[in-house]
């Protein structure tokens, strides 16, 4: 669009032959054959006059680009701020499955393991003993879940690095 406000050159060069009778005067008569040339050149200045559309088209331009670079910078801190959040949860989530697969899943297991044996000696009855196994699955339920949400964090994280 800049380049719209500078001044065109244009040159041109046109050959061309008539066969048979002319008027060059408009009163007599001339023969002319396949061998008489007539040649023309051309030369022409286009000089803008009138720029302001072109200046503000060219203005437009710059903001549009500026806008963009700004859409860019936006969006690289975005990815950054993304990044730090998947790899708060991802450590969040470490410190989770690590307490379940150390505590928590050891407590589900003596929950299951205590409670089969307290139903079949007669210690507890059917509802206590079906609310005891809601409380196993409910720890491996945990654990599982903490499981996904790490694997889900790890696999945004290698998205948002390229890997």
């Amino acid at each position: 669009e800049k380049t719209a406000r500078f001044p065109e050159l244009s040159v041109g060069y046109n050959n061309l032959s008539i066969v048979g009778w002319q008027s060059p005067d408009g009163i007599n008569q001339k023969y002319y054959g396949s061998g008489d040339r007539f040649s023309t050149f051309n030369f022409g200045i286009g000089v803008p006059l009138f720029n302001g559309a072109v200046k503000a088209r060219a203005q437009a331009g710059e903001v549009n680009m500026e806008v963009a670079r700004m859409n860019e910078q936006h969006a690289t801190e975005s990815i950054k701020i993304r990044k730090m959040q998947l790899l708060s949860e991802y450590q969040k989530y470490g410190k989770v499955v690590e307490h379940y697969r150390n505590t928590g899943n050891v407590q589900a297991d003596q929950i299951i393991r205590q409670s089969l044996m307290a139903f079949r000696a007669g210690d507890i009855s059917y509802m206590e003993w079906i609310n005891l196994m809601n409380q196993a699955v409910g720890i491996r339920m945990s654990y599982l879940d903490a499981l996904l949400a790490i694997r889900v964090s790890s696999a945004e994280l290698e998205y948002l690095n390229g890997n």
